[in-house]
């Protein structure tokens, strides 16, 4: 069985301390870093690639829309912005959901005005989704205040009804892919070696370890599914990273090239 404490146990293992856990909150000197670094690395690493098994969609709480939309559909009285409304630039303003570590794509929900009737064929329901297939609408993170006046994270977008795919934050280890698993316990071994032991030769060798199996854990992911070749002339990688025209990205959303994740002790 997969879970924290055999994560944990594994990655005690390639630091060489010779020690086991029975659980996180057993009081051990093993324990307590374990403890403290498992969190951190966990979602450095989900954050690290767009993972498949950690992908998830869902339509987005919405928190403020502009005036003139049709949510809201009056100008205020004063004729100037508020922070009833979302910042100026965007019409609608979105909950970050709680379980998000990296927002991928927004695009439109179903509605009646694209789909029309419900068609009489499935095929006429996929065609009808072609949007979907597109790089998706443009957004951005912000932070705002709740009701209690506490900061909380919103997506800004000019989407109406917005669906969001994004790294969902996986804490049930044995949904993680196995070449992930790897990752996680070469990159725990790396922070508890030298945390344990203060062997920092050891450490570094665990942390090239750590980097050179996250790529391949990627290399793994990427080949699952519908996979495109593509190139990425050095013009855009140096000096834009993704194009934006209107509303719409053009050109695959380009994301920067993957690199190792941790660096030497």
């Amino acid at each position: 069985m997969t879970d924290q404490v055999s994560i944990a146990n594994r990655a005690l293992s390639e630091a060489g301390t010779r020690s086991t856990i029975s659980s996180l909150t057993e009081g051990s000197n093993e324990s307590n870093s374990v403890s403290l670094h498992y969190i951190p690395i966990r979602q450095h690493l989900v954050r690290s690639a767009h993972w498949g098994f950690a992908e998830a969609t869902a339509q987005l709480s919405l928190l403020k829309s502009a005036p003139g939309t049709t949510e809201t559909p009056n100008f205020p009285s004063s004729g100037v912005w508020s922070k009833a409304y979302p910042p100026p630039g965007w019409l609608y303003e979105y909950a970050y959901p709680s379980d998000c570590l990296q927002a991928r794509k927004l695009v439109q929900n179903y509605s009646l005005a694209t789909l029309g009737s419900v068609p009489m064929f499935p095929g006429q329901l996929a065609g009808s989704q072609s949007w979907w297939a597109a790089p998706g609408q443009r957004f951005q993170i912000g932070t705002d205040l709740d009701g209690n006046n506490s900061q909380i994270t919103v997506i800004l977008a000019n989407t109406d009804q917005a669906l969001l795919t994004y790294t969902r934050d996986i804490t049930i280890e044995s949904l993680w892919d196995p070449l992930f698993q790897e990752a996680m316990v070469a990159a725990l071994a790396a922070k508890l070696c030298y945390a344990l032991t203060g062997d920092r030769a050891r450490a570094n060798d665990l942390i090239k370890i750590a980097n050179d199996k996250i790529i391949i854990a990627r290399v793994g992911d990427g080949n699952e599914g519908l996979t495109i070749m593509d190139h990425t002339p050095d013009w855009i990688t140096v000096g834009h990273g993704a194009r934006w025209f209107g509303t719409v990205e053009w050109g695959g959303g380009f994301l920067f090239p993957y690199g190792p994740l941790f660096s030497a002790f």
